[in-house]
């Protein structure tokens, strides 16, 4: 697998990135300071639990967004190579989503543990215009389960915050206690997907097509 070409934790230096206040789920117990001048808001759509919203570029809004799973994941090689090939099989089959490819992928210290990354870009047509995005996301360990972390804005603009998004993964702390029964690992990924929508891709177009897939 390839390394990110910058490591998280090497960001922290000085002046390279600008965070907000932290946020504190009251239910999970998980924290984590979002960009600077970014907008939270709670829970914005079923297990999805927080969203930070950043600058709006042609109709899409820059998200950072967290959803805990109760399912236990290895951030192993082995556990990263079985979470890139699900999550490649089953985006490329996605509806709306074509030309999915994951950039880069490996392990890293986030939070002071080790978690699996995936940078990723696809497309989207959205009323005969094709849309580009780029997604880095964070699967973090913790106590009986994992979080995932989202950041997702159009391919344009994506290194302009990535820094700052990456900063904001690294200042999270993983739930106090477990998140117990929870959906399937992968349901998360999706659902960090469609929280993402809050910009563009819209959450009721989301919430249908899991629906959808339940029956």
């Amino acid at each position: 697998m390839k390394r990110l070409s910058v490591v998280l934790l090497t960001l922290l230096f000085a002046g390279a990135v600008s965070l907000g206040e932290r946020y504190a789920d009251a239910e999970l117990g998980f924290t984590m300071r979002g960009p600077a001048g970014w907008q939270i808001r709670p829970q914005p759509a079923e297990q999805v639990s927080v969203v930070f919203l950043g600058p709006t570029h042609d109709g899409f809004t820059s998200n950072l967004n967290v959803v805990v799973i109760g399912e236990i994941i290895e951030t192993t090689v082995q556990g990263l190579g079985r979470v890139a090939r699900d999550l490649d099989q089953r985006m490329e089959k996605m509806e709306g989503i074509r030309d999915y490819l994951i950039v880069r992928s490996g392990i890293t210290p986030v939070g002071g543990v080790r978690a699996i990354y995936i940078e990723s870009a696809f497309e989207r047509e959205v009323s005969g215009e094709v849309q580009r995005f780029k997604q880095l996301q964070t699967l973090i360990p913790g106590p009986g389960g994992h979080s995932i972390i989202t950041y997702t804005a159009r391919s344009e603009i994506f290194e302009s915050a990535v820094a700052d998004a990456q900063a904001a993964m690294n200042s999270f702390t993983a739930p106090l206690e477990s998140p117990g029964g929870g959906p399937p690992g992968w349901r998360g990924v999706f659902l960090a997907l469609g929280a993402a929508a809050l910009g563009g891709l819209t959450l009721a177009w989301w919430s249908r097509r899991r629906r959808e897939g339940e029956t």
